[in-house]
């Protein structure tokens, strides 16, 4: 009896061994060493499925998290790409062409780090992409119709509150220079076309009315509302003709009315390539571009037939116009004194919006010149850190400050727009007419 107990429990010990034991014989009907596959286990290997984020999601993310999303692609520029799901839309920035699979409509899955630019989330150039051929969803919208009034609310919204690529249409008067921007009636906000292949550049032409379709990207930082573009339709405009006006009642019209203005030369800059231009009623800048330096003078009369533009929301004659020096009838302009500003006068402009700002101001100024490149740029004493003086001249101006970096100056000549770069800086931008050098201020780099 004690044997046949002894037994059992050696029996009983080796089946428990056996089953625990994952180098014995299975008794399944696999033959022996086969094994039992499991939904987690295929072939002796984990699979860990993608964690699959919606676009809303990584939009709350930090700069610098990884992140997998699956979207249809809804835009393709030159330098990136916008995809979009049921929760939203974001950009793949590539900074460079993107590749063939990369077509409007395809579904992808894209991961890889996400980086902030202007409020929003987007993919980096690092990113990995895969073509998906099913599971794709069905994605409609409708264009939401915008005017002055809703481009000036966006641009008037907080930073990362603004959102991304809303679908709008909009009729506006094309731009046509080394930007592709946009003057929408009633705001002197303006839209920015970017990254257009060449089949739509080509397709748009200059000072013509358009109805735009185009995704709203971002703003930013020279405060143009940045678009990708869906199509452009050609709006029948009847044809109105150039009116000739006052430099005043230039300043108060429309962006993209025609005009004719007869007046002085006051200053001219080879570096941007435009004149400051005045008559009896004021002053404003005309904008000619270009890379053939100018052989306009000061004093000169000249007639300007152009239209009505828009730098950073300051009033100018834009690009394209015709310039006609003229050789009788030119007034006689009192001599103007410059007003004396200091580092808190150029605080105080940069603080007004654009359209509150005075065009083409006579001033006079202190400062210590930085030169980079092509760029003059001045320190003031007195001002906010992010805020300088940005100096526009003539050749002979020009060559006498290629060497003064470093030194103090005192500067005469006329505002005209704010600039500003991604780092916070703001630049006046100053057209001058003259510049001497002064005894050592306390203004430090």
């Amino acid at each position: 009896m004690k044997k046949f107990r002894l037994l059992s429990i050696l029996a009983v010990s080796a089946l428990l061994f056996a089953c625990n034991n994952p180098d014995s014989p299975s008794t399944s009907s696999g033959g022996a060493n086969s094994s039992t596959p499991t939904s987690q286990n295929t072939g002796g290997t984990s699979e860990v499925e993608t964690e699959v984020s919606t676009i809303a999601q990584v939009h709350k993310m930090t700069a610098g998290s990884t992140a997998t999303v699956r979207g249809v692609v809804v835009s393709v520029t030159t330098k990136s790409y916008l995809i979009a799901d049921a929760t939203g839309k974001m950009v793949v920035w590539l900074d460079a062409t993107p590749g063939a699979e990369i077509i409007k409509d395809a579904y992808l899955e894209v991961s890889g780090a996400i980086a902030a630019r202007n409020g929003n989330m987007q993919f980096t150039s690092s990113a990995t992409v895969k073509v998906l051929t099913e599971g794709k969803p069905t994605l409609t919208e409708t264009p939401e119709t915008w005017d002055g009034a809703k481009f000036d609310a966006f641009k008037n919204t907080a930073e990362g509150e603004r959102g991304i690529g809303k679908l709008i249409t909009f009729e506006g008067v094309l731009s046509k220079g080394s930007y592709l921007n946009i003057s929408i009636a009633g705001t002197q906000t303006q839209a920015s076309l970017n990254y257009l292949t060449s089949d739509q550049s080509d397709a748009l032409e200059d000072g013509k009315t358009y109805t735009f379709v185009a995704y709203v990207i971002e703003l930013n930082s020279g405060g143009y509302v940045n678009l990708y573009l869906v199509s452009a339709t050609e709006k029948d405009v009847p044809v109105v003709p150039a009116t000739e006006m006052t430099v005043a009642q230039a300043l108060e019209a429309d962006s993209g009315t025609k005009v004719i203005v007869k007046a002085l030369i006051q200053a001219v800059s080879n570096t941007t390539k435009a004149i400051v231009i005045g008559d009896t009623s004021g002053d404003m800048l005309v904008y000619i571009g270009g890379n053939t330096a100018l052989t306009y003078t000061v004093g000169q009369y000249v007639q300007v037939d152009g239209k009505v533009g828009l730098q950073n929301g300051m009033k100018q004659i834009a690009s394209g116009s015709t310039i006609t020096v003229l050789t009788e009838g030119a007034p006689t302009l009192e001599t103007k004194e410059p007003t004396e500003w200091n580092g808190a006068a150029f605080d105080t402009f940069v603080g007004k919006e654009a359209a509150e700002r005075e065009v083409c101001e006579l001033i006079t100024f202190k400062g210590l010149l930085s030169v980079s490149g092509s760029y003059f740029n001045v320190l003031l004493e007195g001002a906010n850190e992010k805020t300088q003086a940005s100096i526009k001249c003539n050749t002979d101006i020009k060559t006498t400050l290629e060497s003064g970096n470093g030194k103090v100056y005192t500067f005469t000549g006329y505002t005209a727009d704010v600039s500003s770069n991604n780092a916070g800086m703001k630049y006046v931008n100053v057209y001058l007419t003259a510049v001497e050098e002064a005894a050592y201020s306390n203004v430090s780099s």
